[in-house]
């Protein structure tokens, strides 16, 4: 039995994205139900910005379980100027370890992403060059009959 080192990885990193995506949502919502939606985060112009750049990386979570790319894009896109934005205002970076997940998540989707259109192409490669030999071997028996 052959282990394929792609087919694996690949599996491994989509999985990992999804489900630290998953708890991330899941985490945002209950923190959402529990204590309502903050005002402050539409107070100023800038808060707005950050608060439209988080949900615009959450909504690449729940994106990514259909999409990868787009939505590993997205959490990307969406961290990143959250970064910017938040630097940009302070002239700090967020501290903690949750927004560095976030863009670390976004990342792995798109590797996944990455991966699995290699896995796709390597796959359609072999198929088409099966399809070749078969059509050669067809073409050689009909020399024969």
């Amino acid at each position: 039995m052959k282990i394929d080192l792609l087919r694996i990885s690949s599996l491994l990193l989509r999985w990992s994205a999804r489900i630290v995506g998953l708890l991330i949502l899941a985490f945002v919502i209950l923190h959402i139900l529990g204590e309502g939606i903050p005002k402050e985060l539409f107070s100023k112009p800038g808060e707005a910005l950050l608060t439209l750049s988080f949900v615009t990386s959450l909504l690449g979570f729940a994106i990514l379980w259909r999409w990868e790319f787009a939505g590993g894009l997205l959490v990307a896109i969406g961290i990143s100027s959250f970064y910017l934005i938040h630097f940009k205002i302070t002239g700090d970076l967020p501290g903690g370890w949750v927004f560095p997940s976030l863009l670390i998540t976004g990342i792995l989707a798109l590797i996944s992403w990455g991966l699995n259109r290699k896995l796709h192409k390597r796959m359609t490669h072999t198929s088409a060059q099966a399809n070749k030999t078969s059509s050669e071997n067809r073409l050689a028996l009909e020399d024969y009959s």
